[in-house]
């Protein structure tokens, strides 16, 4: 059985996503430690169409190994299918999950095989169940 270390704080100026729906809703939102906030990349499939991603900037020098996730879906966009990618230059990605999230709005937790450490970690939502904007929280 894999052994985690303890979670992870993060700081939310190093989030970052490719949209959002305002400034209360910003990538930062994302991880927060609030169950009340969240990020948003939009209103409605028309505004901002999947795929979306949020991203996490560890900073230079400072590669994490990360093999375990806590998706906490809010009632609204329901992630569906997603991965989760590594990157160490912010361009050359490696996917190291794909995943469905079931159809609720409770938390998931999702554990992984990552030999590597990276600077960059993305989480890359291909499509929810309400088939609009993305929601993670």
């Amino acid at each position: 059985m894999a052994e985690y270390g303890p979670a992870l704080t993060l700081d939310g100026n190093n989030a970052s996503a490719d949209g959002e729906w305002t400034s209360g809703y910003s990538a930062d939102k994302a991880v927060d430690d609030d169950a009340g906030t969240f990020w948003q990349s939009g209103t409605s499939p028309t505004d901002e169409p999947l795929p979306h991603w949020w991203k996490y900037d560890f900073g230079i020098g400072n590669a994490k190994n990360i093999g375990k996730i806590l998706i906490d879906k809010n009632s609204s966009g329901l992630i569906k299918d997603f991965k989760v990618q590594g990157s160490n230059n912010d361009s050359d990605l490696v996917d190291l999950l794909t995943a469905q999230c079931p159809n609720d709005s409770g938390n998931s937790e999702f554990t992984f095989s990552n030999e590597a450490s990276y600077r960059y970690y993305r989480i890359y939502i291909i499509s929810n169940y309400r088939g609009g904007a993305a929601y993670p929280g």
